[in-house]
């Protein structure tokens, strides 16, 4: 994946994702990593997106605002990568 500018990297273990949302939207693009050619895209509310990553929280996903301001990935290596093109501050460790 290529992305312009450099993503702020956090541990999924210390951060949830709700903690580093750069904004609270009505909806989201949610994007599960899957192993096929063309990834699904779904229209989904932060809680529909924090209850399905509760009940199956191992694969890697990305979610993006629906002005594609800024976008989340999860990696395998417990990291949230997360490109915000307004320059948030980081969020408060726990």
């Amino acid at each position: 994946m290529k992305l312009k500018g450099e993503p702020k990297l956090y541990d999924s273990h210390k951060y949830t994702v709700g903690e580093i949302l750069p904004t609270r939207d009505n909806r989201y693009w949610f994007i599960p990593e899957t192993e096929e050619n063309e990834l699904k895209v779904f229209d989904l509310t932060f809680s529909e997106i924090d209850r399905l990553l509760q009940e199956c929280p191992f694969f890697e996903f990305y979610i993006v605002d629906k002005e594609y301001r800024w976008l989340i990935a999860e990696s395998d290596h417990n990291q949230f990568h997360v490109l915000d093109t307004r320059r948030l501050s980081e969020p408060k460790a726990k």
